[in-house]
C-alpha cells in the first residue's frame, strides 16, 4: 500500500511495511481525494485502482495471445476484486492445481470477509496491513480474523507496571507484529516482570 501510494502522489514516508503516521495521513488524503471517509472504501478504491494498473501492465506485457483462466461458476457472486483477487493468487502451474487453488480461494471469500466496520479507521488499517490482498484470500482472512479477535480481546493492561517497564514492554513488543503478535507478546513480558521481577537489582 506505501509503495502505490508513493507511485500515485502521496506521500506515505518510508517504504518499510508499517502504518505510521504518514502512511495513515496519505492513506486518509487518498480517501479525502476520492471523498471518502469510510476505511473499507478507501481500501476498495485504493486497490481498484492498483488492480487496474497492474491488469493494464500485465495485458500490455503479455501482448494478444494471452489466455483468460476461467473462474468457478460460484465466483460470479464475488466482486470484481475479489475475483481479481482470486486469479492472482492461483498462479497457472497445471489446471488441476490451478482449479483447486480457485475452488479453495473462491470458497474461503464466499464464506465472508471479516466486518471490520466496528473498529476505530487505525484498527482497521493496523488489520488490513498485517494481512495484506497479497496473501491469497484463504490465508489473509484467516488472518484478519485472528488479528480482529485479538482486538476484540482488548489492549494487555499495562498499569501495574511501572514506567520505564511499560516502555520497555512497548519498546520490545512493536506494533509491527500485528495486533495478535504484539498482545500477546506484551502480555508474555508483563508476566515475567510481574512474576519475576529483576533477579538482581
Amino acid at each position: 500500500m506505501q509503495q502505490y501510494l508513493a507511485n500515485i502522489g502521496y506521500s506515505p514516508g518510508p517504504i518499510d511495511g508499517i502504518v505510521g503516521d504518514r502512511t495513515r495521513a496519505a492513506f486518509f488524503a487518498y480517501g479525502r481525494s476520492k471523498g471518502l471517509s469510510e476505511v473499507e472504501a478507501i481500501i476498495d478504491s485504493l486497490f481498484a485502482e492498483f488492480e487496474g494498473d497492474r491488469q493494464s501492465r500485465s495485458v500490455a506485457a503479455a501482448g494478444p495471445s494471452q489466455s483468460v483462466r476461467p473462474l468457478p461458476s460460484q465466483a460470479s457472486r464475488l466482486t470484481s476484486r475479489q475475483r481479481d483477487w482470486v486469479l492472482r493468487s492461483c498462479p497457472t502451474t497445471m489446471p488441476s492445481l490451478t482449479i483447486s487453488c480457485m475452488n479453495r480461494e473462491t470458497q474461503a471469500l464466499l464464506q465472508g470477509e471479516p466486518d471490520l466496520s466496528g473498529l476505530q479507521p487505525l484498527d482497521q488499517v493496523w488489520i488490513i496491513d498485517s494481512c495484506p490482498d497479497s496473501l491469497s484470500p484463504s490465508l489473509a482472512l484467516s488472518c484478519r480474523r485472528r488479528e480482529l479477535s485479538a482486538l476484540n480481546g482488548g489492549w494487555p493492561d499495562l498499569t501495574e507496571l511501572s514506567s520505564a517497564d511499560r516502555a520497555w514492554v512497548v519498546q520490545s513488543c512493536p506494533t509491527s507484529l500485528g495486533p495478535s503478535l504484539t498482545f500477546s507478546c506484551r502480555t508474555r513480558e508483563r508476566n515475567a516482570l510481574l512474576s519475576n521481577g529483576y533477579p538482581i537489582r
